[in-house]
């Protein structure tokens, strides 16, 4: 890199400045001088103007015909050497003292005349190619009685550019002087600058021990300044990469946290949103940074709770529905107020959730169990009774037993709904190969006797070939609950029908009964624990929950609708392995 002597560059400069700034200071001196020199002019035109105006309105008995009006212009263009127009609105001439008005044209499109007649005045430079020279022309709309007229009168412009010559052969002469006042000036400033340069780079190099010819400067004057100079920025910048990496690290923490974060500043304006915030709150689509939370989020519960005292609370969230926890954190400076306010979102929705299903659970086994105990506690105690006859006895007993079967069977659903939510299987190999029509033929075996009491014919319609990976037991128990829901609910002399089919990679199961049916508004809740469409026919309402979540551990799904024929048909759908 070619060094450069400082000097050169800071006379030059001071030179190339010094002759612009004159340069411009010379256009805008002489722009002004313009106009005050045309300000001059029109302020004569006015007064003149109002002297012909006074005139013509005192003699307008004698003048007021095209003949007088001629006259009259060339005898005041004699008197005060003004060249006079007189025209009427729409721009016809009337009188022109120095040119017949029979050889002028249409006058309104002339700009002083568009002036006079939007407001009273009108001024315009421009050159007369009547005449043969540059004007000034200045035009006034007046009354004389009740004649609208316009009366123009026109200036030569040379005088002006008399003034202006002279005036530019001065500023020359200053400019000049000027420029060489300027070079010793810049000369001196040179020397006393160098001197300032060195000072500073002793102050700078005194905060410590700094390495030389880190930088080639350009200017010799600096080279000391700018070796000092960029040892402190190799500071910075490693302050600067530190910072920058701190800021990567914060931004990586932000983005994996599952608590959503917002950062507001004391104007409740987004600085910061990471992604679990957006999932949470689906903000406006795009960049939120820098705009107002009550724009960027529609949560009216949510803004409630920001422009309170409360640092806690829980807001709803639509689409899907979720309830969310958030924390309120307010980051003060005493000198300075509020810098910014910190949002936490815990999704709990899962939790309220589990809290909500504790609680019915709690509720529906109370209710279940309270019967039941109520009866065995009610017999038991009537069976002290040592009169008690035998038939009663016998009888009593049996209702104990029976109450306490269904207390028993309702315990067995419980327990085993409690291994299903834990996803506890039995140790036999849960991809053990199920051979599917086998497996249904015996459960409809054991399940003859209660098909025979109602006179059911159960159908199978179930291919050889079909074989399916799970869990035997627990199989057994989702189609063996299914099978008795649907003869449970069948009429006297009905009939219930399995059906098989494979359909690409995924088995479908059917049962279907001719019973009453399912009203559609209890379809989505027909496997909720302990809920049931019809309490009149017993059972402990865990059957079919139970079979959801077999079916949901064998990566399937189930569901219900009505037959159009009448009846309901329950629906399983199962991974498929053909063999």
């Amino acid at each position: 890199m070619i060094s450069r002597s400082y000097k050169k560059i800071v006379i030059g400069s001071i030179l190339g400045i010094m002759i612009l700034s004159l340069l411009v200071l010379f256009g805008l001196s002489r722009q002004t001088l313009n106009r005050l020199v045309d300000t001059q002019v029109q302020i004569r035109l006015r007064d003149q103007v109002q002297d012909v105006y006074f005139r013509l309105d005192t003699e307008w008995p004698g003048v007021k015909n095209r003949a007088g009006l001629e006259n009259f212009s060339k005898t005041w263009d004699a008197e005060a050497n003004y060249r006079v127009t007189l025209l009427l609105p729409d721009g016809t001439v009337l009188a022109d003292s120095r040119k017949n008005p029979g050889e002028m044209d249409n006058h309104a499109d002339r700009p002083e005349i568009r002036d006079a007649l939007a407001r009273g005045w009108g001024f315009s430079n421009r050159y007369s190619f009547t005449l043969r020279q540059p004007l000034m022309y200045g035009a006034h709309q007046v009354m004389i009685h009740n004649q609208p007229l316009i009366i123009r009168l026109a200036l030569p412009r040379e005088g002006l550019a008399n003034v202006l010559n002279k005036y530019s052969r001065n500023y020359g002469l200053v400019a000049l002087a000027l420029l060489i006042l300027s070079t010793g000036i810049g000369w001196g400033l040179h020397h006393r600058l160098v001197r300032t340069v060195d000072a500073i780079t002793q102050d700078v190099q005194r905060y410590g021990s700094f390495p030389t010819g880190l930088i080639n400067p350009e200017l010799n004057e600096f080279a000391g300044l700018t070796t000092a100079l960029d040892q402190l920025a190799q500071d910075l910048d490693r302050r600067v990469r530190t910072v920058h990496s701190q800021k990567e690290e914060l931004e990586a923490v932000l983005q994996g946290m599952v608590e959503g974060v917002v950062v507001l500043d004391n104007r409740q304006q987004i600085l910061r949103m990471n992604r679990a915030a957006r999932d949470q709150l689906h903000p406006v689509p795009g960049p939120v940074e820098g705009v107002p939370l009550s724009e960027a989020v529609r949560n009216v519960g949510l803004l409630d709770f920001l422009n309170s005292t409360d640092v806690e609370t829980e807001i709803q969230v639509a689409s899907p529905l979720r309830i969310l926890q958030v924390r309120k954190t307010t980051i003060e400076n005493p000198g300075r107020g509020q810098l910014a306010t910190i949002l936490v979102f815990y999704d709990v929705t899962r939790l309220r959730s589990l809290e909500q299903v504790r609680q019915e659970f709690v509720s529906n086994v109370s209710h279940e169990l309270k019967t039941p105990i109520t009866s065995i506690k009610g017999f038991g105690e009537t069976l002290l009774d040592d009169t008690l006859a035998p038939e009663a006895r016998r009888r009593f007993v049996k209702t104990i037993l029976r109450h306490s079967d269904r207390m028993n069977a309702l315990i067995e659903d419980l327990l085993e709904l409690s291994r299903l939510d834990s996803h506890i299987l039995d140790t036999q190999d849960s991809s053990t190969l199920i051979e599917l029509r086998k497996q249904l033929t015996i459960i409809i075996e054991d399940c003859a006797s209660q098909a025979q009491s109602g006179n059911i014919e159960i159908i199978l319609n179930c291919p050889e070939s079909l074989s399916i990976p799970g869990n035997e037991r627990l199989l057994n128990r989702a189609w063996a609950n299914l099978l008795d829901n649907a003869l449970k609910y069948s009429p006297v002399n009905g009939v219930v029908t399995i059906t098989v089919a494979a359909k690409g990679s995924q088995l479908k199961v059917t049962f279907e009964d001719q019973g009453p049916g399912i009203p559609e508004e209890h379809w989505d809740r027909v496997f909720e624990r302990f809920y049931r469409v019809n309490r009149e026919k017993g059972g402990t309402g865990l059957g079919l929950a139970i079979v959801k979540h077999i079916i949901q551990l064998h990566g399937g799904t189930v569901s219900v609708i009505n037959r159009s024929e009448g009846g309901s048909r329950f629906t399983v759908i199962l991974p498929l392995m053909k063999t």
